[in-house]
């Protein structure tokens, strides 16, 4: 069928092997019809002879020719040579044509041992599928017969991003059937997350002339997926296990495909899992697996708990972590916008529970030492009602509510998620994938031993209409919503800043 797309007829010359047998020739135009007749061919084999139509010029050029040979059959076992036509000077010289030259390398690593191929050939084979400069972070050289037979090299690469010269035009796999390319770049192959994955797949058990659509319906591909993707799995896992900077560095560069398996991939979400790596309150800088954090827990802690930030300096300056700090209890830092997506679907790890410490209905465990420091004076009952309703006020929807924070120690303030918030842990996702995303209200709660606190409400309860006190109220909010990672447009403090700082300038300079 290939062969009439391009051809006006075809003449399939063949003879035996036999000496006595006689050689015949099949000519057909690719209607129903075809003839056959005997010939007259002194050597053994078969000839196809393709009358290209005009259309179809181009498959009659050398370099043309070449390319298809190197794309789909660049690896069969057989030598295939390109007599190349002779140029005019040849031709007038009458030199004939040029001598045939093999084109296909025949060579195909994938099918080999993985004990007779060396690195060398592991890095080379890489850059050729690739184009990449760099040689590749791991290689995964994989060879069965059952459940399904496969052989497959995977690469992970080094770096995620490449320059312009060097990423391929499309991701996937590329697919053979016994050395034949059917497929450049496949996709079904292996779960999505791992589409940064480069390599081949060959498998006996594909037909060779298995069509794009027969291809992902084919129930060896969804073998061939599971037995690659449990193979990937393990090798990433042995590599964290083996080589610890090795992974760390896979990790800065791939770890947020990981994470987006965790959340999508619920049959590998276990394996994936363990591949995951935070920094925390404890771990000073390092990259550190779940399984160490709960290694470590308290007795009486029942959770792991997290925080999301905008980033690590962020995270680290979260008022939320004043309860957690005093009490020495460790606390993941989540600064990458896809961590809340991944800790909402995953809800549990190591048989813990992950508890983002936002949560004003949290529990903690019980402790004999308060969370705030008794030895500060705390703002009177009365004054503090008096703030708590001025600033219900001031900040009107922009909040759900204002309460005293009673796990807040150095900070004065935090913003909190109502009970009723299903989405807390989405939100910095949603609110980068869908346009006009409005961020859910949260809850202020305030620090009533916090020296600002406690000046402002002296304020509201001595000098209830003074301006300052609502641009404070303003400005601490503000600061919150920063520190998490939710405002909108910070440009709006500049001017209520300026008059802030213009307030304390002058109340220096009055009291010098």
């Amino acid at each position: 069928y290939s062969a009439f797309m391009v051809a006006e007829e075809v003449r399939v010359v063949s003879r035996s092997y036999r000496a006595e047998d006689q050689a015949w020739a099949w000519t057909s135009k690719g209607d129903s019809s075809f003839t056959l007749e005997p010939v007259e061919e002194a050597r053994r084999g078969t000839t196809i002879q393709i009358k290209l139509k005009e259309d179809a010029a181009e498959f009659a050029n050398d370099w043309r020719i070449e390319q298809i040979i190197k794309k789909h059959s660049d690896y069969v076992s057989f030598p295939i040579y390109l007599v190349e036509k002779a140029g005019e000077e040849e031709r007038e010289e009458d030199t004939g044509a040029k001598e045939p030259r093999i084109i296909n390398r025949r060579t195909a690593i994938w099918r080999q041992s993985p004990s007779k191929v060396q690195a060398e050939e592991y890095n080379e084979f890489y850059k050729q599928l690739t184009l990449d400069s760099n040689d590749p972070l791991l290689h995964v050289h994989m060879v069965a017969d059952a459940p399904v037979n496969v052989r497959t090299i995977l690469y992970l690469p080094s770096k995620r991003e490449r320059s312009m010269l060097q990423v391929r035009p499309e991701q996937g796999l590329r697919l053979y059937s016994r050395k034949i390319l059917i497929q450049n770049n496949n996709k079904d192959l292996l779960p999505d997350h791992y589409r940064f994955v480069e390599g081949v797949v060959d498998s006996d058990d594909l037909p060779l002339n298995v069509s794009r659509e027969m291809v992902q319906s084919n129930p060896v591909m969804r073998q061939l997926k599971r037995a690659l993707t449990n193979r990937l799995n393990r090798a990433l896992k042995e590599l964290a296990d083996e080589q610890t900077e090795k992974f760390i560095s896979f990790w800065e560069e791939f770890g947020v495909f990981i994470k987006e398996g965790v959340a999508t991939d619920y049959a590998n979400q276990a394996e994936l899992t363990e591949l995951l790596r935070f920094r925390s309150t404890k771990s000073e800088g390092k990259w550190i697996a779940l399984a160490e954090y709960v290694g470590r827990m308290k007795s009486d802690q029942a959770a792991i708990y997290f925080v999301l930030g905008e980033d690590l300096k962020s995270a680290a300056r979260s008022p939320h972590l004043d309860y957690f700090r005093k009490h020495d209890l460790e606390v993941l830092y989540l600064v990458d916008p896809i961590d809340g997506w991944t800790m909402a679907m995953l809800r549990e790890a190591n048989g813990k529970p992950l508890r983002n410490i936002d949560d004003a209905g949290l529990e903690l465990p019980q402790e004999e030492t308060p969370a705030a420091d008794e030895s500060k004076p705390a703002l009177d009952q009365s004054a503090f009602e008096q703030l708590v309703t001025r600033a219900t006020q001031i900040l009107g929807d922009k909040v759900r509510g204002v309460q005293e924070g009673k796990q807040l120690v150095d900070s004065p303030v935090r913003l909190v998620s109502p009970a009723d918030s299903v989405d807390r842990d989405l939100q910095r996702v949603l609110r980068l994938t869908e346009e006009g995303y409005e961020t859910p209200k949260k809850i202020l709660e305030l620090n009533r031993r916090h020296p600002m606190i406690v000046n402002l409400g002296n304020m509201v309860e001595h000098k209830n209409d003074d301006a300052l006190v609502d641009a404070a109220i303003l400005q601490l909010f503000d600061n919150a919503m920063l520190l998490e990672g939710l405002h909108s447009n910070p440009v709006d403090m500049v001017e209520r800043i300026q008059m802030l700082m213009a307030e304390a300038v002058a109340a220096r300079a009055k009291a010098e």
